[in-house]
């Protein structure tokens, strides 16, 4: 699974790299800020979901607390999955806003939609509902900072359990 996780951490490098250049191109930074911030989204949010259950699968183990965070791979619908996580993650005593589990299952919807070229209207409305827009063509550089805010909370969260019980192994041993 090391792989996998090393290929959504160089796509996110490369990703932010892209933007970068984009901004500092004479030429393409003309693009209308429409195109690059809503393909710079539609990137993003279909990196953050498959990197964070990544490594949510990659680090699930038969520790207590790996196994609550797992268990958001576990088979029921997306809002009950993001509210578990949020649970463990709080059991664990990391403490983040439920706004940011919310916000991660809108970004999940619009992943969702963006691979399988489809909207469902609940979803949809529930992705407006989050402050993101109901078409993926009009997603701004506010909603980009907003998905890349989700994205380093969670991923500071999986890192911090990681680190902590990696940490907790190395003194038993």
């Amino acid at each position: 699974m090391g792989e996998f996780i090393d290929a959504y951490s160089d796509d996110q490098i490369m990703v932010e790299l892209l933007e970068k250049l984009i901004a500092a191109d004479p030429v393409e930074s003309l693009t209308p800020e429409r195109i690059i911030a809503s393909s710079l989204s539609r990137l993003w949010a279909t990196i953050m979901v498959g990197a964070i259950e990544t490594m949510i699968k990659s680090w699930r183990t038969d520790h207590p607390v790996w196994r609550e965070i797992g268990r958001y791979l576990d088979s029921g619908n997306n809002r009950d999955r993001v509210r578990h996580l949020h649970s463990a993650f709080t059991n664990f005593g990391i403490e983040i806003d439920e706004s940011v589990f919310e916000d991660f299952l809108a970004i999940k919807c619009i992943r969702n939609t963006y691979i399988h070229g489809k909207w469902s209207e609940p979803q949809r409305e529930f992705v407006v509902s989050r402050g993101f827009p109901g078409d993926l063509m009009q997603f701004t550089s506010e909603h980009l900072s907003k998905i890349k805010g989700v994205y380093m909370r969670i991923l500071n969260a999986l890192g911090t359990v990681n680190a902590v019980l990696a940490l907790h192994a190395s003194k038993k041993s």
